[in-house]
């Protein structure tokens, strides 16, 4: 080749010539080994199978198949030739299986969006390293009564972006070298969820439930300072980032294989239902609303829900240093029984139609009344166990029915009366041929 091809031929891509990179010549256009090299990765880790995009791939690269479909929940980022599911697009697909909670799905779409983004700037950016900027990460506290749907969005969230979820309730954990579980535990529980894969547990997702229970109370003694304000000075630093020796077969032994995983770009979740926590803020404001200049005539025109501030939180027995990790605060409401009743029928999953494929499968059809559904969300409210408990319910309504019906049923409908009384349902049993 003469010297002017080879000033003229150089990477479509990163405009490197053939005298820093060997170059593969396609149509029309040259590519470099090193482009090339990146290309595979992408396709490695980003790649579209049967229609749908998987951010991250637990299978070797030999072993897919590339179909060249879009998916259409994705939107392509040209900047920084990847393909990522935008904030709205994240929503919707939570819309299909959570009811209700818009403004913490909204919150959470876009903290795992801009989670995704800081992963691809620290990892794929072509910037130069001297002139990168450092991207904090933005872990999230949710707040919100028990059985309001915090497990539920994380675990979606999880199922939804492919990756690898890992749950532990804080009342559980323990300093390092205390009895009980250690909040390194934590990680390798993730791991064993990533399939041993340490590059994806990586990039997974740790919630942390309970973690009001863990708060610092105004009394320390031995036990609080182990499951409490301990509990937060260990987790702050594993949430801020740090490199971490985690056992493969999850035992600390000396036969036990160690491997390394720095939790820099783990997306920490905490929930809590901070109770009491309202009632705090609800007494503050009245204090600061109802005296000399305020505009209102009473306490009761104060609205029943604040913005919770980090000093509410402070004030509530969590240590500023934690609270620093968790700059994302996501509040959930109580649910109504409006909610309950769509949260029972509404979802692609509900509760109600995996009793009814169940049922089914008996070629029995399984029906209830309006009323019916009404009255089992009532009981819920009643009982105060949220979306959580009414698959209880329903299995205190079903098991007697599954267990007692005709074996020539083919129609079965629930009634409020069968949900109050607990008595037999309306059944329909095809008349037998004389």
């Amino acid at each position: 080749m003469n010297t002017v091809s080879k000033t003229k031929n150089s990477c479509a891509f990163c405009g490197a010539n053939e005298n820093k990179y060997p170059l593969i010549k396609g149509n029309n256009a040259f590519i470099c080994s090193e482009c090339a090299k990146t290309c595979y990765q992408m396709f490695e880790d980003h790649h579209l199978v049967d229609g749908q995009q998987t951010m991250f791939t637990k299978q070797p690269f030999n072993q897919l198949e590339y179909r060249g479909k879009q998916d259409p929940h994705a939107q392509y980022k040209q900047d920084k030739n990847i393909l990522v599911h935008s904030p709205r697009k994240i929503k919707e697909n939570l819309d299909e299986y959570i009811i209700g909670q818009d403004e913490a799905k909204i919150a959470l779409s876009v903290a795992m969006y801009n989670h995704y983004r800081r992963i691809f700037y620290n990892t794929m950016s072509k910037v130069k390293k001297s002139e990168k900027i450092e991207i904090q990460k933005s872990n999230v506290l949710m707040i919100g009564p028990s059985g309001s749907g915090k497990t539920l969005l994380i675990k979606t969230l999880a199922k939804n972006f492919n990756l690898p979820f890992a749950i532990a309730d804080a009342t559980t954990l323990t300093e390092s070298g205390y009895v009980g579980d250690d909040v390194e535990s934590v990680l390798q529980r993730l791991l064993d969820n990533a399939r041993g894969d340490v590059k994806l547990a990586q990039i997974g997702i740790i919630y942390i439930d309970e973690i009001d229970k863990i708060a610092k109370r105004e009394t320390i003694s031995a036990s609080n300072r182990v499951g409490g304000e301990g509990v937060q000075q260990s987790l702050l630093k594993m949430m801020e980032g740090t490199v971490v020796k985690v056992p493969i077969e999850g035992t600390k032994n000396g036969n036990s294989e160690l491997v390394e995983i720095d939790t820099t770009n783990i997306l920490f979740i905490c929930g809590g239902a901070f109770v009491g926590l309202q009632d705090g803020i609800h007494k503050k404001a009245v204090k600061q609303s109802i005296g000399f200049g305020s505009n209102l005539k009473n306490a009761e025109e104060i609205p029943e829900h604040f913005q919770i501030t980090t000093e509410d939180l402070i004030d509530f027995g969590m240590i500023p240093e934690f609270l620093g990790r968790l700059p994302v605060i996501v509040s959930l409401n109580p649910l109504t029984v409006d909610d309950l009743i769509h949260i029972l029928t509404d979802p692609k999953d509900s509760i109600i139609k995996q009793y009814q494929a169940l049922f089914l499968m008996d070629d029995i059809t399984l029906d209830f009344e309006h009323s019916a559904i009404e009255k089992i969300a009532e009981i819920a409210i009643e009982k105060n166990v949220g979306a959580r408990g009414l698959r209880s319910i329903l299995d205190s309504i079903l098991t007697p029915i599954t267990y007692c019906i005709p074996e020539d049923v083919r129609d079965i409908l629930i009634t409020r009366k069968t949900v109050e009384q607990s008595t037999m349902p309306a059944l329909n049993c095809p008349k037998i041929a004389s």
